[in-house]
């Protein structure tokens, strides 16, 4: 009888069944079909790429501005008609007059940058002079045609030799060129190139003067080295 009841006992675990997988174990499984959540810290916000906001604020720019155009208008007797638009020196003078202008390209700044300093970088030759002041030119003038009577062929200057209101009265920048031979570097008003840059029609251009008689004479732009050029830092 013993044995019998061993042998039931035997039987009954051979056919053993494992319950299957209850409903929560199937809740839980992943399947290859299943969206994964990303392990994201609970309360963050996920903001999608084309919603960021920009890494900190733009990074200035510094970009050199090479004389477009320049030249010089003589009122000695007999020079105020004569054109020195192809020379390669500025001669800025004040007994008797003489006054250096410049114009620089800007048109690769955008009229949105916002311009944050202006350099003016001029060279000098081996004749030096007396303190250069730089006023802003109120009227356009042509290279190639300038002269003291006139900014243009058949265009008289407001008033002769490019004085106000032909430039502004108040000046936007002041050097002393009396080293020979070197680069001179100045500030240059920034509202006043801020200006050029947002309205373009106003870049007329700068006016360079002299109140003593000792000249100093500048390279101009045609000059193999040392062409006068602007640096400007601006964003963007």
């Amino acid at each position: 009888m013993g044995r019998w009841l061993y042998l039931l006992v035997v039987l009954g675990a051979c056919s053993y069944t494992a319950p299957g997988p209850s409903a929560a174990g199937e809740d839980a499984t992943i399947r290859p079909d299943s969206e994964v959540v990303p392990d994201v810290p609970p309360d963050v916000e996920v903001v999608p790429p084309d919603t960021m906001m920009p890494d900190g604020p733009a990074t200035p720019q510094t970009t050199d501005h090479v004389a477009s155009q320049d030249t010089w208008i003589d009122a000695a007797f007999l020079n105020e008609n004569d054109n020195h638009g192809g020379t390669t020196t500025l001669l800025i003078d004040g007994s008797p007059a003489a006054t250096g202008l410049m114009r620089f390209d800007l048109s690769g700044l955008a009229t949105t940058s916002t311009v944050m300093a202006v350099e003016l970088h001029v060279f000098t030759t081996s004749d030096t002079g007396d303190a250069v002041t730089v006023f802003p030119m109120l009227q356009s003038w042509f290279e190639s045609s300038a002269t003291w009577n006139r900014r243009g062929a058949n265009m008289a200057w407001a008033t002769t030799g490019a004085r106000p209101p032909s430039r502004g009265t108040t000046a936007i920048a002041t050097f002393t060129p009396n080293t020979p031979n070197v680069e001179i570097t100045t500030e240059l008003d920034v509202a006043t190139v801020q200006d050029w840059v947002t309205n373009p029609d106003n870049n007329l251009g700068i006016a360079l003067t002299v109140a003593g008689s000792n000249e100093p004479i500048l390279r101009s732009r045609q000059a193999t080295t040392g062409k006068p050029f602007l640096r400007i830092t601006h964003t963007p």
